[in-house]
């Protein structure tokens, strides 16, 4: 048995784009170094990965959702609350799913407070509305992604206090601007004016509440009036951090490719090298393609395309991946991070007491309306509370937090616990660099972990 959550959130770290594919070799490697790092044995992880090759990744990854995956999930659950008579049949193409906007089953509105109705085939998603692609290949919903939607459309509608009526409303293009929030479709009695429309927000498999961005974690939680981005605010606090932290990258890049003995590789750095050894000229740095491809001469595990990469810029970015890095990079980094981010959370320590439940509120995406959660097909079905109800409820709970180094990152431990001091559930938010490489600021991510069953979330938040 694998965990297929965290194979992909550790596969998604160790690629530039943050997209799996099983197509792209390079991507297959970072794969294979995801499980490894898990601890997967070699034997399993070679026959493992040269099984999953021979089918295609919506089929394997439900968390790596495409474009086309979230349209025909969203809508096809929105048609399936509305029309219980739909099967894995009705959609054999994007045809088949444009049919359902046509006949009325289902409209696409856009905009902020209202939402206001949009011709869907005006949208960027239409694209993926067709018999075939651009192309001539034929556009096909992936079966398990259709089977899912309609699962979770029909479990939703089984649910509400009324039954649903078309149309159904794919809100996806409102981006969470409504008042309907996060939802992905909203359900009625007929009218989204209605009193009884209600929002959905779908998960294709698993799925979970919320990722939270670095600004999105520290705004929460940090009132640093108005500064903009709170990395930065970070970086201007520990400046001095950030450039000492510079300096050991650079020079373990130095003493990496000295150790290789290729004279155009140690003349490519020197040349890149220069004067950097500050964070600010570190990601000014930059790099040709006639440096990179002399500079790679030492390394034989990396591309030269690649660390030349979107331009000239962040000429290291690439070099930590490299086998002949020194392992020590790990640890330096993450006592950097101890500086970065563990000085600055101990710092605003009373603000971040009071803002806790700030923090689980955005973890919810709460908004003005309620709205229900859906993933893993319906099964996991929780009705979050509107901000009124919300704002009632949070006075009742108790929140503790701790923070430090974990792994090759530093996690913020959000508990939630009710007024018994029963915990309810967990949400981490970890900070770290994608693959080691240190460039810009760090990424973010979130996960959450409930302890109780949908009944009982029922009884607590609703």
């Amino acid at each position: 048995m694998i965990d297929i959550d965290k194979i992909i959130l550790e596969w998604s770290y160790r690629i530039e784009d943050g997209i799996p594919d099983l197509a792209d070799p390079y991507k297959v490697q970072k794969l294979r170094e995801a499980f490894k790092s898990l601890g997967y044995s070699d034997e399993f992880i070679s026959e493992y990965v040269s099984n999953i090759r021979k089918i295609s990744i919506g089929e394997l990854l439900v968390e790596g959702s495409t474009a086309a995956t979230t349209l025909y999930h969203e809508v096809i659950s929105g048609i399936a609350a509305v029309d219980s008579s739909v099967s894995v049949n009705n959609f054999a193409t994007g045809a088949d799913v444009a049919k359902y906007f046509d006949n009325g089953i289902i409209e696409a509105v856009a905009g902020s407070k209202i939402p206001s109705y949009k011709d869907v085939m005006t949208l960027p998603q239409a694209k993926f509305l067709t018999a075939k692609d651009k192309d001539g290949k034929p556009q096909i919903p992936n079966p398990k992604v259709v089977a899912d939607a309609i699962s979770s459309g029909k479990k939703v509608a089984d649910q509400l206090p009324f039954t649903p009526s078309p149309p159904a409303y794919w809100s996806g293009p409102t981006n969470d601007k409504s008042d309907f929030g996060a939802a992905d479709i909203i359900l009625s009695d007929g009218s989204i004016s209605s009193d009884k429309a209600v929002g959905v927000s779908l998960k294709f498999g698993k799925g979970q509440l919320k990722n939270l961005t670095g600004n999105k974690f520290l705004s929460a939680i940090i009132d640093l009036e108005g500064k903009g981005s709170l990395m930065k605010a970070i970086h201007e606090i520990n400046g001095d951090a950030f450039n000492e932290m510079t300096k050991t990258y650079v020079g373990l890049i130095k003493k990496t490719v000295d150790n290789t003995k290729n004279q155009d590789a140690m003349n490519a750095f020197n040349g890149i090298k220069g004067n950097i050894e500050t964070w600010a000229t570190y990601q000014k740095g930059k790099i040709t393609s006639k440096e990179a491809a002399d500079l790679v001469k030492g390394f034989p595990d990396l591309d030269a395309a690649k660390i030349a990469k979107g331009g000239t810029k962040y000429f290291g970015r690439k070099m930590a991946e490299s086998s002949l890095f020194p392992s020590s990079w790990a640890k330096d980094r993450t006592d950097y991070f101890s500086i970065f981010f563990g000085m600055f959370l101990d710092r605003y320590a009373d603000k971040i007491e009071k803002n806790l439940g700030t923090l689980f509120e955005r973890q919810l995406s709460i908004t003005t309306k309620p709205f229900w959660y859906s993933a893993s097909g319906g099964t996991d079905l929780k009705l979050i509370p509107g901000k009124e109800q919300f704002d009632a409820l949070v006075k009742t709970l108790q929140f503790d937090y701790k923070h430090g180094i974990k792994g090759d990152g530093y996690i913020f431990d959000l508990s939630i616990k009710d007024s018994n001091a029963k915990t309810l559930g967990d949400i981490a938010i970890t900070l770290r660099w994608k693959q080691g490489q240190m460039v810009g600021y760090p990424n973010t991510t979130s996960t959450g972990k409930w302890h109780i069953d949908n009944k009982e979330w029922g009884k607590i938040f609703n």
